[in-house]
């Protein structure tokens, strides 16, 4: 069969960065999201990974797609669930797509549910997977969905502060507690991640890098700063528009509470903000959690990011932060029919998985 899709080998790893890195996100800031050093070990490390790979008749790498699949809660429920992205096609190409192939090869997961997001402005790629096709899932909104790119000097004192509360990092005699919180409060969502081994399944997070709030022992609050540049990067290649005129004044900028504006060229140093709950979704504990670790955060780092779906009960609370904002629109293809998901439940999706 011409363009078949097949299965990614470890030595594919660095054709297919060189691939990614052809493509950046277009826009006021131009964006090149990347995988160094090996395109494939970096898939391999988030999770359950299927990466297909489209060639030509001398090997050459024409099309990508990488399906990473975890345990997520769908209407309080664990379902098989995959994110599908990583789409990358070679520029030059404009050859036919065996979309039927490339739709089995990923049915090959046997997942119950799959996503995926698209960035506001990329209209076309939404307007190529929307389209209905007779051997294509179709697809249906999940929700809007906000990357949030904040200064840590930006997040001020909450009002409501408790003097009881006590913030702090956790040790090895707190987990037991601390996967039960997660549990009973990723229920809550749909989308949301079954924490069983943070360790494990977030690639390059420590004990020390997680957080909670606490009162006479009970969990109010917890929280990860996960750094992934080790095998996940963003790249800033080119400012324009308002972007470029700000760059001019970034330490004005800076002192107005938006982040510093990157030098083009060199990789973002970050963490995200990762499993992220307030116990009830009460916002006075979400509040004060953010205020305290944006002070651990601004100890080592400049910025931090969260993600936020639309309809989130503490997204409200980032509106009035003034920030950097990527917009997406996250989809889903039903793979199970007896799943008919609840849309009343709020979305939960870490944005270092997309």
């Amino acid at each position: 069969m011409k363009n078949k899709i097949t299965q990614a080998k470890l030595a594919d790893g660095i054709e297919m960065l060189n691939l990614i890195e052809s493509n950046s996100a277009k826009g006021n800031i131009e964006l090149i999201y990347t995988r160094r050093p090996n395109a494939y070990l970096s898939y391999a490390k988030e999770g359950e990974s299927k990466i297909g790979l489209v060639k030509d008749d001398e090997g050459n790498i024409l099309l990508q797609i990488a399906c990473i699949v975890h345990n997520y809660y769908i209407n309080g429920e664990i379902r098989r669930v995959a994110y599908v992205g990583g789409i990358r096609k070679k520029k030059d190409y404009n050859g036919i797509l065996n979309w039927k192939d490339i739709s089995d090869f990923v049915m090959q997961t046997k997942c119950d549910i799959f996503y995926c997001s698209f960035l506001d402005d990329n209209k076309a790629a939404l307007n190529i997977f929307s389209k209905k096709r007779k051997f294509i899932p179709e697809i249906f909104p999940v929700c809007h969905y906000t990357t949030y790119i904040i200064n840590p000097d930006a997040i001020k004192k909450p009002t409501s502060k408790n003097a009881e509360y006590i913030f702090r990092p956790i040790s090895e005699s707190d987990l037991k507690d601390v996967y039960l919180f997660l549990e009973e409060e990723s229920r809550r969502y749909n989308f949301a991640s079954k924490t069983e081994d943070l360790f494990m399944q977030f690639p390059g997070l420590s004990i020390s890098d997680c957080y909670i709030l606490e009162d006479k022992g009970v969990i109010l609050a917890f929280g990860a700063l996960w750094n992934q540049k080790d095998y996940k990067q963003y790249i800033v290649t080119r400012y324009s528009g308002y972007m470029k005129f700000f760059k001019s004044f970034s330490k004005i900028t800076e002192i107005m509470g938006y982040i510093p504006i990157p030098k083009e060229n060199e990789i973002l140093n970050f963490p995200t903000l990762t499993m992220f709950y307030s116990k009830d979704n009460d916002s006075d504990y979400y509040n004060l959690f953010l205020y305290e670790i944006a002070k651990e955060i601004k100890i080592n780092y400049k910025m931090f990011i969260i993600g936020m779906s639309k309809g989130h009960p503490n997204d409200a609370i980032y509106k009035k932060v003034r920030c950097i904002k990527f917009k997406s629109n996250i989809y889903y293809a039903n793979n199970n029919k007896d799943i008919i998901i609840d849309h009343n439940k709020p979305v939960h999706i870490e944005c270092g998985l997309l």
